[in-house]
């Protein structure tokens, strides 16, 4: 696709600042916030604009005073989404890339998407294995640093998501290497099912996703739960499968950093299917994933517009179970079940009540 060829083409730059000053942000409002780096000069960065999805990034105010400073030389790194882990995948780490260029980075700067949260520990442990262990350094005020080192988002232009260009191949392979060498000589599932069905009820899901596992499970697949896992352990599952399949969600783009030509990956959409799922897999393998939103309708607020994360979707078991076979994924001897009316029901009253909002339902126009 050409839009993938076009950001794996990208030039990767890398500029040096001598007491730059990296701004957190400033305000967000009206899609649009202020942050980024600015020089001893007070000239702003350009190359420090983060690109993400649905936020147009601005130059800082000059409204601000500098009261810390920090010695060393450092990697800025942009905005750190610290609330949702797919988009951490996706907007936050795609100038890591030069930590494996510059030698004696004593950190990797971020500033916050989320300043009153915390960073979660699956930032932590994804970044340590993907720079090789440089530490992070959060900045929650405007501050000098002695070097600043600022590259280029090599991603999806207008909004930076994360592809396999060539420049981030060495973290991918250094990663590769860590997660094969601690799964050597043990024994992995071949085929697993990606599940949301343990998330808490807040986030989007189709319905009847127990009985989907239970039809996974006589054709073979383990069933894993990745909010329940570290990171480490996901990626000892993703590069131990050959076919994989997803409940359309954030652990695929975790799976899409070590994705090999070789693997076969089928995705059950809830909603749209998103472009930037195969974005990914094409930058890597030429391939795209499998699989077609096959959805009868889906649950929303009542009076207010339907807002993809969140939906509750209604699978059209027959037209999976029939994309399932044709791709390979599964075959047509075993025992598939289709979730019972009253199932579906009891599982849209209880997710009703745990989010005090009533629901309605709209029916997807089937195309054949």
């Amino acid at each position: 696709m050409e839009i993938v060829q076009r950001a794996k083409s990208l030039t990767p730059k890398i500029e040096i600042y001598e007491r730059a000053v990296v701004v957190p942000i400033q305000s967000l409002r009206n899609k649009e916030f202020q942050a980024g780096v600015v020089t001893r000069h007070g000239d702003f960065c350009e190359l420090s604009v983060h690109m993400k999805p649905g936020l147009t990034c601005k130059p800082p105010s000059n409204d601000y005073s500098v009261n810390k400073k920090v010695a060393g030389k450092h990697l800025f790194c942009g905005m750190l989404q610290n609330s949702h882990f797919g988009h951490f995948m996706v907007e936050s780490i795609t100038r890591i890339w030069a930590s494996t260029i510059l030698a004696d980075v004593d950190s990797l700067v971020f500033y916050k998407r989320e300043k009153r949260r915390g960073i979660p520990t699956f930032v932590e442990d994804f970044i340590s294995l993907f720079s090789g262990k440089i530490p992070i350094s959060i900045v929650e005020e405007p501050t000098e640093f002695e070097t600043l080192f600022v590259p280029n988002q090599l991603g999806i232009e207008r909004s930076g998501v994360f592809i396999h260009h060539a420049a981030v191949e060495s973290n991918v392979t250094n990663l590769l290497e860590t997660i094969r060498s601690s799964v050597k000589g043990k024994l992995y599932p071949e085929k697993v099912y990606v599940s949301r069905s343990q998330l808490s009820g807040r986030e989007g899901t189709f319905v009847g996703e127990k009985i989907i596992e239970q039809n996974l499970k006589r054709q073979g697949y383990y069933v894993i739960y990745p909010e329940k896992m570290s990171v480490f352990e996901q990626l000892q599952y993703y590069v131990s499968a050959k076919k994989i399949i997803f409940a359309d969600g954030s652990a695929y783009h975790l799976f899409a950093i070590v994705v090999e030509e070789t693997q076969d990956v089928f995705v059950i959409w809830r909603r749209k299917k998103h472009s930037d799922f195969d974005f990914q897999l094409l930058s890597k393998t030429n391939k795209r994933s499998k699989g077609e939103p096959y959805l009868k309708g889906y649950w929303k607020a009542a009076g207010l517009p339907v807002v993809s994360s969140t939906q509750i979707s209604e699978l059209d078991c027959s037209r999976l179970k029939m994309a399932l076979i044709k791709n390979g994924f599964v075959d047509g001897s075993t025992k598939w079940d289709t979730p019972e009316k009253s199932l579906v029901s009891k599982e849209v009253e209880a997710i009703s009540a745990f989010r005090k909002v009533e629901l309605e339902y709209i029916e997807v126009e089937q195309t054949v």
